[in-house]
């Protein structure tokens, strides 16, 4: 299993509303944007390029958590 997959799983219940697929994809973008730059601002202003302002992945409090679970799973 690929490491934005297995963060997207421990994430999942955060956004109960989303498909497991697009949580991955989400992943995989804070995960590129993460070693652009690691701050959470940054990533969100990043990630609402790509999704909705409203959208749960541009949260900061999801994006703090994949971040702190990306970085351990390094």
């Amino acid at each position: 299993m690929e490491k934005a997959e297995y963060v997207a799983k421990q994430l999942l219940h955060m956004v109960p509303d989303r498909r497991l697929k697009d949580v991955v994809s989400a992943v995989k973008l804070i995960d590129s944007c993460r070693t652009k730059n690691p701050s959470p601002a940054s990533i969100q202003s990043e990630i609402t390029k790509t999704f909705s302002r409203n959208a749960p992945f541009t949260q900061l409090k999801f994006i703090e958590a994949a971040v702190v679970k990306l970085s351990s799973r390094s």
